[in-house]
């Protein structure tokens, strides 16, 4: 036994046509194509249309309640105050940050003394 001819029938008659003797778009330009082009925008105007704009209605409603609720409030955070600093084992970071705070207000000592 071959791989797709597993058994024989009797009577059996297959006719093919080459590829290259094809004519894929016979037809296209004529009545025909009138009548089924009608037909198809029909089916497209009302099944999927619908669909499609109640799709893109939803789509754009959730990405502006997304962002609507992302949204701070005017006055929720009125009366927060920021976090105090720890003085507790923060002793190098709050040198670094009074380094900072001097060569941000342009005290650098290195170039006072030039």
């Amino acid at each position: 036994m071959i791989w797709g001819k597993i058994g024989y029938q009797r009577g059996k008659i297959e006719y093919t046509l080459s590829p290259y003797q094809q004519n894929p778009y016979a037809g296209v330009g004529g009545d025909v194509s009138y009548r089924y082009y009608t037909r198809l925008f029909k089916t497209i105007a009302i099944y999927w249309l619908p669909n499609i704009a109640w799709g893109v209605a939803l789509y754009n409603w959730a990405n502006w309640e997304y962002e609507r609720s992302i949204r701070k409030k005017p006055g929720e955070f009125d009366n927060e105050k920021p976090p105090e600093e720890q003085e507790d084992g923060e002793e190098a970071t709050s040198a670094a940050n009074e380094d900072e705070e001097n060569s941000e207000d342009g005290d650098d000592k290195d170039t006072d003394n030039k």
